[in-house]
């Protein structure tokens, strides 16, 4: 807790923000603490550091300690064993840091790459020989990982034969991506030996889509109803709702702080007490003085929903990106709240591109339902001939029938 100023967290006002979040924890349920996860490892940790009886205990309790995958282990995890296993240091670590993909959960292989400094007389053995793999991927891994310099030094090798040379294609766009995926999928037969991976679930949505349309079943090893549920696809949603219906002040509530002009608490609690039967802007307007510059904005505003309202999807989310000026809202948000602006940018894309040829804004609502139900139901093609989609952090150390 010290050292939060030292720390830039990107997130505006995440000092107050975390001692709230401590305060909550230890006041709300009073006498009662709430711990969460991370307050579990720190307080065992203390405990070891400040109790040498009961550090002494679990010495003798655990004599011989292994860990598995300790590329993924925390710092403060790495902390606890390390207490533990002193002073004998029977202590036996698999892992591997070319395999760290988790620093975003808080794990350090960085750890790994200094065990010596901590066990002096440790032995560090490498195993090097890939059983899964052909040459042809082993060879070119091999030469791919050593790009990253901060690793042991050691060459993968492999008894196993060739088998395919690995191609490697470039395209402009996402959509030239995806069409040389349907192509190739619909000339191959069996489509359980082939496995399409990619950075996150929502990477997937467009390809989904495209897969659907052609035909080509598929099975999501990992589907999480993330994509679906995000704010930006509930404001989109929530734009095209309000063009319907500018009077719907629940509607309203929900986007009101990403429209320009702003409209404020204060701005929706009147316009609770004003005729419902008028448009929200124009109510607005009316609050604000009809001929202030405020005022003005609201009826530009409202203009701008009724020609919403006549787009189809694809040209509506267009407009809502650019002439209601939602982008620009967004980035704002992202930067005050450390989310990714990247990440929006591609859902919208993701969002028009779903859109196009669809003819009404309903069918663009529904066309989502369909896939988030797609998504879902994919389960049930696991064991017959459908393609695997997974994201590389579920992909490791799948094997696929026929794929080496």
């Amino acid at each position: 807790m010290e050292n939060l100023e030292t720390i830039d967290f990107k997130i505006n006002h995440f000092k107050e923000i975390y001692l709230s979040y401590e305060e909550y924890k230890r006041k709300s349920y009073a006498p009662t603490i709430l711990l969460d996860f991370d307050d579990m490892l720190t307080l065992a940790h203390d405990i070891l550091e400040r109790e040498p009886g009961i550090l002494n205990f679990y010495q003798k309790q655990y004599r011989y300690i292994l860990t598995d995958e300790s590329q993924d282990t925390s710092l403060i995890q790495h902390k606890i064993i390390e207490k533990i296993a002193k002073p004998q240091c029977n202590l036996f670590v698999v892992g591997d840091e070319d395999q760290a993909i988790y620093g975003f959960r808080g794990a350090a292989p960085q750890y790994l790459l200094e065990f010596k400094k901590t066990y002096p007389n440790a032995k560090i053995i490498a195993m090097t020989e890939n059983f899964r793999s052909s040459e042809d991927i082993v060879k070119i891994t091999n030469q791919f990982i050593k790009t990253n310099k901060k690793r042991y030094e050691k060459d993968m090798f492999t008894h196993n034969a060739k088998n395919k040379p690995i191609q490697i294609s470039k395209f402009k766009t996402e959509q030239e991506q995806w069409d040389y995926l349907v192509q190739q999928l619909a000339r191959t037969d069996d489509l359980s030996s082939v496995a399409i991976i990619y950075r996150n679930n929502a990477s997937a949505i467009g390809l989904i889509n495209k897969l659907d349309k052609h035909g080509i079943p598929f099975y999501l090893r990992d589907f999480k109803n993330r994509f679906f549920a995000h704010w930006v696809v509930e404001d989109v949603l929530n734009y095209l709702r309000f063009s319907y219906n500018d009077k719907n002040i629940a509607v309203l509530e929900k986007i009101h702080i990403k429209l320009n002009p702003f409209i404020s608490k204060n701005d929706l609690e009147l316009l609770k007490r004003a005729d419902a039967d008028v448009s929200s802007f124009v109510n607005l307007a009316k609050i604000h003085g009809d001929a202030s510059k405020k005022a003005q904005g609201f009826l530009r505003l409202q203009r701008y929903f009724n020609q919403l309202n006549k787009l189809s999807p694809h040209q509506a989310i267009r407009f809502i990106r650019e002439k209601l000026k939602y982008e620009e809202s967004a980035e704002r948000i992202c930067n005050n709240l450390g989310y990714s602006f990247d990440n929006v940018k591609g859902i919208l894309a993701t969002l028009e591109y779903i859109a196009v040829g669809l003819e009404t804004h309903q069918e663009f609502a529904f066309r989502l339902k369909e896939l988030e139900k797609l998504m879902g139901d994919s389960k049930y093609n696991q064991d017959s001939n459908a393609v695997t989609l997974t994201t590389m952090h579920s992909a490791k150390g799948l094997e696929l029938k026929g794929y080496t």
